[in-house]
C-alpha cells in the first residue's frame, strides 16, 4: 500500500510541476508550450480539473474552439466550480464566432460560414440563432434537407421567437409540407396577425389545396398591407379565371397585375386572354400590338394578336400575325 501511495504522490508532484511552467507559458503568450505543458500534467494526472481548464483556456487563445470546449467539459465535469467561468468563456467565443458566421454568410463564403455555425452549436447547443443561421446557408448551398433539421432545431429551442417560425415555415412549405408550414403560419398569425410573409403562404397553400375562398381572403389581406404587390394581383387573377371563372375579378386583378409590374410577361399575357375570352377585342388588340412591338420574341403575343384580330373581322392582318407567330417558333 505504501508503494501505491508514494507512485501517486510523485505523480500529483508532476503533474503540479508541468501546471507551474504552462502557466508560465501561459503569461508569456507562449500557447504551443502552454499546450505541451498542460498536456503532460494530464499525462501524469488525467482528472486534473486544473489542468483541463486551463488547457482550455491556452486552445481559446490558439482558436481552436472544439477542444477549448472539449477539455472545458471535462474541467466541469471534474470541478462545478469553473462552471460559471467556463460558460462565460463559452458565451464570449460563441458570439465571436456568430459575428464572424454571419459576415461569412453575407459574403457568400457559405463554406466557411456553415463551418462557423456549426462550431458555434458544438460550444452552445442550446442557443437558436446559430441554428438558424446554419439553415439559412444550408438553403443557399441548396440542401433544404440540411435546412430543414437546423430550423427545425432552433424550433425545438424558441418555438415563439417569429424569426424562427418564419424560416421553419418557409423551408417546411418549399419540402411540400404544407401541413406543417400552414400550422406555423398560423402560429405566427396569432403573435403578428399583419405578418405579410405568413399571410402570403397561407394563401398560397389554400390555393393548391384547392380552397379557393380561403385563398383569395388572405391574398385580399396582403394586398391591404401591400397594394403594389403584383404577384399576389397575379394569384388572384390565375384563381378568378381559371378556379371561380370570375372573369370580371380576373381582369381587374391582370390589370393591377400588370400596372404594378408593366414588364411581367405572364401577367401581360393573362390580362389579354382574359380581354379576348371577354370579346372585349378593342381593348386587347391595341395592348397586344404594343407587346409584339416591344416583345417581338415573345409568340404567344403574336398568337394572341392574331386570334383577336380574326374576331374583330381583320382577316388580312390576323394573318400578317399569325404568319409572325410561326417565325417566331422556328428554331433560331
Amino acid at each position: 500500500m505504501a508503494g501505491l501511495v508514494i507512485i501517486a504522490l510523485l505523480g500529483f508532484g508532476c503533474a503540479n510541476k508541468y501546471l507551474t511552467s504552462g502557466k508560465i507559458a501561459m503569461n508569456s503568450k507562449n500557447w504551443d508550450k502552454a499546450i505541451h505543458d498542460f498536456n503532460s500534467a494530464l499525462e501524469a494526472d488525467s482528472a486534473n480539473a486544473d489542468a483541463h481548464f486551463l488547457l482550455g483556456k491556452a486552445y481559446k487563445e490558439k482558436g481552436d474552439y472544439i477542444l477549448m470546449n472539449q477539455h472545458f467539459n471535462k474541467a466541469e465535469a471534474l470541478n462545478p466550480k469553473y462552471k460559471e467561468e467556463i460558460n462565460a468563456y463559452r458565451l464570449s467565443v460563441w458570439g465571436d464566432l456568430f459575428t464572424k458566421g454571419t459576415q461569412e454568410a453575407k459574403d457568400q463564403k457559405w463554406q466557411e460560414a456553415l463551418q462557423t455555425f456549426q462550431t458555434g452549436i458544438a460550444i452552445l447547443p442550446g442557443k437558436y440563432e446559430a441554428y438558424t443561421n446554419a439553415g439559412y446557408v444550408w438553403q443557399n448551398l441548396g440542401n433544404n434537407d440540411s435546412a430543414y433539421a437546423y430550423y427545425s432545431q432552433a424550433y425545438e429551442l424558441d418555438k415563439s421567437n417569429i424569426k424562427v417560425l418564419e424560416n421553419f415555415a418557409s423551408v417546411s412549405y418549399t419540402l411540400g409540407k404544407y401541413e406543417q408550414a400552414d400550422s406555423l403560419c398560423s402560429r405566427i398569425l396569432e403573435a403578428d396577425p399583419n405578418n405579410a410573409d405568413a399571410l402570403l403562404k397561407k394563401g398560397e397553400i389554400a390555393d393548391q389545396q384547392g380552397r379557393y375562398d380561403d385563398a383569395i381572403a388572405f391574398y385580399n389581406r396582403v394586398l391591404q398591407l401591400d397594394p403594389k404587390n403584383c404577384n399576389v394581383w397575379f394569384n388572384l387573377g390565375v384563381i378568378y379565371f381559371q378556379r371561380v371563372k370570375k372573369l370580371d375579378d380576373a381582369e381587374q386583378a391582370f390589370t393591377r397585375a400588370v400596372a404594378e409590374c408593366p414588364d411581367d410577361m405572364n401577367a401581360l399575357i393573362n390580362l389579354n386572354v382574359v380581354l379576348i375570352t371577354q370579346d372585349k377585342l378593342d381593348e386587347a388588340i391595341p395592348r397586344l400590338t404594343e407587346l409584339t412591338q416591344k416583345h417581338p420574341e415573345e409568340c404567344t403575343g403574336w398568337d394572341l394578336l392574331s386570334q383577336a384580330l380574326l374576331r374583330k373581322g381583320q382577316k388580312e392582318q390576323a394573318l400578317e400575325a399569325y404568319k409572325k407567330f410561326e417565325d417566331c417558333n422556328k428554331p433560331k
